[in-house]
């Protein structure tokens, strides 16, 4: 176990430090080895990279199988929550319903997924309609050795959506990718999903509900509206479920931002695509109908835009690494990257604006503008503008258009301050022709 545990190590470090397009080549091998599973902790700290890349992942035997509950999986290893299927515990699941299923049905379903993506819904669904109902079956038929209460509970939940997985993985499908209760077609969708629970056992209402939620992009914005979408005899019970589930969810936000706030070390874009999914999920849900769950979600908001307002202050300044020279041949890069790293503060300040718009971050950026025109002045460059072409770029990702030009059209001697200078020494310059 140390000798992986080591191996799993050594292949994240190499996998950080390869470009985009030999990282996908990886990604395709790995999924093409059937090691997915087995190299997770190595990934783990690629997924915000992954997400951007969005490598195409082929529709593995795997992958089929844990189809119907990959929605009910927890939200991170050792983060349990209610009506859900532990993380940790996937490959355990998938060995177990492998060994017991016809391997004649295997090699059929391998056969008919061969090279397909797995956003091939109709491949899937194809392939699934045979194989998952089998796969009900063998898990509701035996026990698992020393089956404790918890697995159980997920043994029997594996099997319940297996079984509905026919209907139920077309629908999910269908939902818009930032699906919410606004759009009619993912009302209908959603109404649909929450029926497949009539008549059934109580478990199913609870975990449909529950995936749906974790689907969402703000899940509880999404849970005020489920009820009204349920058949009427669920909605008493969905009701219940809700409250509790929100609950949970308040406390994994909770947890995600003690998280966030106790490693000050973790890689800016890292923490950037977390704190955007902690804005998503928080922001328009402090309009909870109950005053303490409106005053915890607050709470939560402005201690969010706090930590990325900590962040952002802390990394303004590594925009103002001076240039190479204009005929060097390494300025074009360096002005990539350093548009690059604007752009990700850009998003982080965006970030602390939706999360808490009078956590104010405007006069840190306009410091630093300020600062970048200063070292340009310094430097002797501008023949008759402040700065030149590359930092105007610059402003305009960190601080839009309008203060990128007041620094870039021409000046001629005349006192003007830079707009919302309010403070600072105004600078001598004006437009030609004023």
């Amino acid at each position: 176990m140390s000798a992986l545990h080591d191996a799993g190590l050594g292949l994240a470090g190499l996998l950080d430090s390869i470009d985009d397009g030999k990282l996908r080549q990886v990604i395709r091998l790995i999924e093409a080895s059937g090691q997915r599973l087995t190299l997770e902790p190595a990934l783990a700290g690629l997924r915000p990279r992954l997400r951007k890349l969005r490598p195409e992942r082929p529709l593995t035997l795997p992958r089929l199988l844990t189809t119907p509950f990959a929605a009910a999986l927890d939200h991170d290893v050792g983060v349990a929550s209610s009506f859900s299927i532990a993380r940790q515990r996937l490959g355990y699941w998938q060995a177990r319903i492998t060994e017991r299923l016809d391997p004649a049905l295997l090699e059929a379903a391998r056969a008919a997924i061969a090279g397909r993506s797995e956003d091939d819904t109709t491949a899937m669904i194809a392939a699934g309609r045979r194989l998952w109902p089998a796969v009900a079956s063998v898990l509701a038929a035996e026990p698992v050795p020393d089956e404790t209460t918890p697995i159980e509970a997920e043994r029997l939940r594996i099997a319940d959506l297996a079984g509905i997985a026919e209907q139920l993985v077309p629908r999910l499908a269908s939902l818009s990718s930032s699906f919410c209760a606004n759009d009619a077609d993912d009302r209908a969708t959603l109404g649909a999903i929450l029926a497949l629970a009539t008549g059934a056992g109580p478990d199913r209402l609870g975990t449909l509900a529950a995936m749906l939620l974790r689907l969402a992009r703000q899940p509880t914005a999404l849970a005020r509206r489920l009820p009204d979408l349920a058949p009427v005899p669920l909605r008493a019970r969905l009701q219940s479920i809700l409250r509790q589930l929100e609950a949970e969810h308040r406390q994994y936000l909770a947890g995600e931002l003690a998280r966030l706030g106790g490693d000050r070390s973790e890689p800016l874009e890292d923490a950037i695509d977390r704190l955007g999914k902690l804005a998503d999920a928080l922001v328009g849900q402090a309009s909870a109908p109950l005053a303490e769950p409106a005053a915890e979600l607050r709470a939560l908001r402005h201690e969010a835009a706090d930590l990325a307002r900590e962040r952002y202050a802390t990394s303004i300044d590594t925009v103002l690494a001076p240039l190479p020279a204009v005929d060097a041949a390494d300025r074009a890069g360096a002005i990539k990257t350093r548009e690059e790293a604007a752009r990700r503060l850009a998003r982080l300040a965006s970030i602390v604006r939706r999360l808490a718009p009078t956590t104010a971050v405007h006069e840190l950026t306009g410091a630093t503008v300020e600062r970048l025109v200063d070292l340009g002045a310094r430097c002797g460059r501008g023949a008759g503008t402040l700065v030149d072409i590359d930092d105007a770029r610059l402003i305009e990702i960190l601080a839009g258009p309008d203060l990128a030009w007041h620094y870039l059209r021409p000046q001629v001697g005349k006192l003007v301050a830079a707009p919302g200078a309010k403070g600072r020494t105004a600078r001598r310059s004006t437009v030609a022709g004023e």
